[in-house]
């Protein structure tokens, strides 16, 4: 578990983070955790609304677009995303140009961190 501290001009927010329940391995489990992410997060800033919407269509048109064994890179790219993000401070997730080398490397068969199954093995 971790905590965490922001402040917002005069008020502090203190959140704490656990570890996922559940992994998340198909286009389904990601649309679930994603609609209950996106409630949570526009609860407590509602501008953000937009934002998130857009990014889920963006993330479901690559799901649309691949085939289902390939759907872990996806996966992959989505958490990449959502690191370099973090929280949308310098970079919002409908900039997909300030994150473009997350999904070359990721997605893209010539991609750095491409392989034939994704997760990568640990015998890398």
């Amino acid at each position: 578990m971790k905590i965490g501290r922001r402040a917002l001009e005069r008020t502090h927010l203190t959140f704490v983070t656990n570890e996922a329940k559940r992994k998340v391995r198909n286009t389904a489990d990601w649309a679930s955790a994603w609609r209950r992410a996106t409630e949570a997060v526009v609860f407590t800033f509602p501008h953000r609304r937009k934002e998130l919407d857009q990014y889920q269509r963006h993330i479901q048109v690559e799901f649309d677009a691949r085939q289902l064994h390939t759907h872990q890179r996806v996966i992959a790219y989505d958490i990449a995303v959502r690191n370099f993000v973090g929280g949308g401070q310098t970079a919002l997730l409908t900039k997909r140009d300030k994150f473009s080398h997350l999904y070359a490397a990721i997605v893209l068969p010539d991609g750095i961190e491409f392989t034939q199954s994704y997760p990568p093995s640990s015998s890398r």
